[in-house]
């Protein structure tokens, strides 16, 4: 017995990444499948959603509804007889539908994307660091981020705030031999679902981005999700920018109305980008050419070098590329965001606070 003992010890001792891997294993194997089945005991739900900047001025960035069933998703931003967003995520595809109130008259406009795209301020799922992104920057659940990072992830257990957690922290070095940091903390006691996220270039660790979420709401008995979270961004250790999504009047798994599922009807010769087929030409209210159309360039939107509100800094060498950050993409859905923001204003005629 006693030869058995000193052969698994010497086994131990001369493999000691033997015994790493394998409880690196099992703690990923956790995250999977408690993160996995938090997602899945939320079947329907629908809320209001409030995107307020609290650094460097405090307003509202974006306000509307959000609706989630079984096979679609619908978003309705900002205000009747100002302007609004609506957008239905179904079947592979977001149809986007925007409308502008101006001397008594609404101007309309549509756009058609795949439905891996960040789409809006208020993609709830990824404002509450629920959904992510994968390396060619396209929006996708936790499964396939822990898929991609679980050979280089290290997982170890970890305290936030009093909670215990499982922290998964990756290595990435890119083509211009640049390596990023992400570090993700998952709350065990709900549901393994993301706390916190923190991200920077390994050599410039004071340039960060983290995001936290506040608040969780135990909807249901053993349904809980996410309800508040802050995003911080850090330049030099100096707090520069913030801003915080909330969530009100939260439903979970009761019916969603039809209505919430349907967008605003365009009305003839409405224009149309159509980013799937790469072309641009007027439609009618069933969304199928009226006229000629026309090829459009179509180009990954991404902030412009320098921007404050994603991770890392880019260099001449290495412009920002968000196939860089996906890991930690929800902090990411910022950036995007402040684009999508920029393109609509010059879809609507320029000017203005969103609504």
């Amino acid at each position: 017995m006693s030869k058995l003992v000193s052969a698994v010890l010497l086994i131990a001792l001369c493999c000691p990444s033997v015994g790493r891997s394998s409880d690196n294993d099992e703690l990923l194997n956790q995250v999977r499948v408690g993160h996995r089945a938090a997602r899945q005991s939320i079947r329907q739900f629908s809320c209001v959603y409030l995107v307020q900047e609290i650094l460097p001025s405090n307003n509202v960035m974006a306000s509307g509804k959000y609706f989630r069933s079984a096979d679609a998703v619908s978003v309705k931003d900002g205000n009747e007889g100002k302007s609004t967003e609506d957008l239905l995520i179904r079947s592979g595809q977001c149809r986007r539908v925007l409308r502008l109130w101006r001397d008594g008259k609404v101007e309309f406009g549509a756009t058609l994307e795949s439905d891996v795209q960040f789409f809006a301020w208020g993609d709830v799922w990824q404002r509450m660091l629920i959904d992510h992104s994968s390396p060619d920057g396209d929006r996708c659940n936790y499964d396939m981020v822990l898929d991609r990072i679980a050979k280089s992830a290290r997982l170890s257990r970890d305290r936030i705030a009093g909670r215990d957690c499982v922290r998964v922290e990756v290595e990435e070095t890119t083509k211009f031999g640049h390596t990023k940091v992400g570090k993700i903390w998952h709350d065990v006691g709900n549901n393994y679902l993301i706390r916190k996220l923190e991200a920077y270039d390994l050599s410039n660790p004071k340039d960060r981005s983290t995001a936290e979420v506040t608040e969780f709401l135990e909807a249901a008995p053993g349904v809980l999700l996410p309800v508040k979270c802050r995003v911080d961004t850090y330049r030099a250790d100096r707090l520069t920018k913030s801003y915080e999504t909330g969530l009100t009047d939260v439903r979970v798994n009761q019916p969603v109305p039809d209505s919430a599922m349907a967008l605003p009807s365009i009305p003839n010769g409405t224009r149309l980008q159509d980013a799937i087929r790469g072309t641009l030409g007027a439609v009618g209210p069933d969304w199928k050419p009226v006229g000629p159309t026309t090829a459009m360039s179509i180009t990954t939107m991404a902030p412009a070098p320098g921007d404050p509100g994603g991770p890392g800094r880019p260099t001449e060498s290495e412009p920002w590329s968000t196939s860089q950050y996906l890991l930690w993409g929800s902090i990411l859905a910022f950036v995007m965001c402040v684009t999508i923001l920029f393109l609509r204003r010059i879809r609507a005629g320029g000017g203005g606070q969103p609504a």
